[in-house]
Parts: C-alpha cells; structure tokens; sequence
C-alpha cells in the first residue's frame, strides 16, 4: 500500500521531538506530554509510543484504543508544560483549551 504524502511528512518530523498524545474515553478527553515517540514502518503507517503504566492515559489509551500524536515546534514550550506537569486524573487538562 502507499504511503500518503501527508503521512510521510508528518513521519519526518518524528526525528527527535516532544509531542503531545491525546486519548477520548468516555467523552472525556486526556493528553500528556511525550518525549518517546518513534517510526516503526513506512508501509503501513506504523508509530510507537512510549508511555508509563502509571500514567492515567496509559489505561484511556488502552481501553479507548485509541490516541493521536501532536508534534510540536520550538514554540510549543507552554503546551508542553501544560500538558506534561500535572495529571488528567485530577484535572481536566483540556478546560480553556481549544481543540478539534
């Protein structure tokens, strides 16, 4: 199967970055921030994530099957905090933030 050009590029931009994985179980949605993020396969479409047993979104993730990586850029330091200092288990990260 090909792979679509707009999944190639968003592959290399998986180089060595922070990102943030997000997971909705529940209607309830959750993100942290994640630092280990890699290309398993071009064809097919295939990433690996690396997320701590402990974490709150490792049980979403796990229950929901499923989760999407945001990359960030250089600017994103506050998104990155935001999203990676505190737990979802006792706050809704997602208040005041605009999302789709």
């Amino acid at each position: 199967m090909p792979v679509k050009p707009e999944t190639a590029l968003a592959q290399q931009k998986l180089v060595n970055g922070v990102t943030i994985v997000s997971t909705r179980l529940n209607g309830r949605a959750n993100a942290l921030t994640v630092a280990w993020v890699s290309r398993v396969s071009y064809s097919p479409s295939l990433l690996m994530i690396s997320i701590g047993k402990t974490r709150h979104s490792h049980d979403m993730i796990k229950e929901s099957g499923v989760f999407a990586v945001n990359v960030l850029g250089a600017e994103s330091r506050e998104t990155a905090k935001h999203f990676g200092l505190k737990s979802g288990k006792k706050m809704d990260k997602f208040e005041g933030v605009e999302y789709e």
